[in-house]
């Protein structure tokens, strides 16, 4: 996608006068699991840092897409209201950058999407619900599908401790330490996905 160049050196992820990669740059770079300029915008704003080990979890949920239940606004979401000004704020982000690539007819089709479906129940997952409660608040969840999800969240977060050590965030890298004991628990080990497949 070079046409999104001159975009993301307006957002400063290079330098457009020796074309040199900036830390935004190097950040995205180190990002597998899901838009990664979505979430280096996020983490450069310090959205993580207003909140909660369970609320990170549920914020990241919006890079999972469940089709399960689709849920499109954001205020109708049974959560606090500090995630949701975040949501509300990452959603206009994200609508930004798809407005530049829509406006400038690229079409590397990148997902500027937010998806709002897990969020309650990754919320639930990491304030130390059981699967069974969450089955029973959600409905049609499969297990496998929870357990697939839930573990991709873990996998961004791993990409996010790399980038908080790599740009020395030490608050940022606070925030997230005791993260993986709330996620991987009971049913949800990375074993599992091997045995249960949906």
């Amino acid at each position: 996608g070079d046409t999104m160049t001159p975009y993301l050196r307006d957002n400063e992820y290079g330098d457009p006068e020796t074309s040199t990669v900036l830390m935004k740059g190097i950040m995205a770079s180190e990002i597998s699991e899901c838009n990664e300029i979505l979430l280096t915008e996020i983490i450069t704003n310090d959205f993580f840092l207003d909140l909660e080990p369970a609320e990170i979890v549920a914020v990241l949920s919006v890079f999972i897409e469940e089709k399960s239940n689709d849920i499109t606004n954001i205020k109708t979401l049974n959560i606090p209201h500090n995630m949701k000004e975040i949501l509300h704020k990452i959603n206009y982000i994200s609508k930004d950058f798809a407005d530049y690539e829509y406006n400038s007819y690229i079409e590397i089709g990148t997902d500027w999407n937010i998806y709002l479906s897990f969020v309650e129940p990754a919320y639930k997952w990491a304030q130390g619900n059981s699967i069974t409660d969450i089955y029973e608040s959600f409905g049609d969840i499969y297990e496998g599908t929870f357990i697939r999800n839930i573990l991709r969240i873990k996998n961004i977060i791993d990409n996010l401790k790399n980038i908080a050590e790599m740009i020395n965030n030490s608050a940022l890298l606070k925030k997230l330490e005791n993260l993986d004991s709330i996620l991987v628990r009971d049913q949800v080990t990375t074993e599992s996905l091997y045995i249960s497949k949906n």
